[in-house]
């Protein structure tokens, strides 16, 4: 039996499936990374090929199948046209999207994860943003990305005697 359920995601990839399929993955607000078949959208005529494009959020209605999960359809929310009109910012965002898309499992939904991804793509996607704000939005949107999975250094007490003496000298060990 199958079950269908809505849910609103940012499009990470897409691959050639098949013939005529695609391979999507997303980061949904719901269901955190999925990876969807898209049937026949590498038709002439398909009308789900716009909707499905890397680096855009839409609403899709996935399906759930016996060998693998579908995109019923799709309607996009926003595209970030001006973001995918620089290449400079493109490459800086591909780069974000690698890493976000490496560093998720499936499965595991986080909302502020989802939350913090959508607002970078919001900031990248202005007019006049030059290369070198772009290369600081990627290095700010991965430090803030590996703060929220736990990885944020602790800098206001030492971490082996626990002392916040400030009148202590204090020094970064990274091993």
């Amino acid at each position: 039996m199958e079950q269908t359920f809505p849910t609103k995601a940012i499009v990470l990839e897409r691959l050639a499936f098949r013939e005529h399929d695609s391979r999507i993955c997303l980061y949904s607000l719901e269901y955190g990374k999925m990876d969807l078949v898209v049937r026949g959208s590498k038709r002439p005529k398909s009308k789900l090929a716009g909707h499905i494009e890397p680096i855009s959020e839409a609403n899709f209605m996935v399906v759930k199948g016996k060998q693998f999960d579908y995109a019923g359809s799709a309607i996009c929310l926003n595209s970030f046209s001006l973001l995918k009109d620089n290449y400079d910012l493109l490459v800086e965002s591909g780069k974000a999207i690698k890493f976000f898309k490496k560093v998720i499992e499936p499965g595991v939904a986080d909302s502020t994860l989802y939350e913090l991804l959508n607002q970078y793509l919001l900031a990248v996607n202005q007019k006049n943003i030059s290369e070198n704000m772009g290369i600081l939005y990627y290095h700010i949107f991965i430090l803030k990305f590996i703060s929220e999975l736990g990885y944020q250094p602790e800098l206001a007490t030492c971490t082996l005697c626990s002392s916040s003496n400030e009148a202590s000298d204090y020094f970064f060990n990274y091993a």
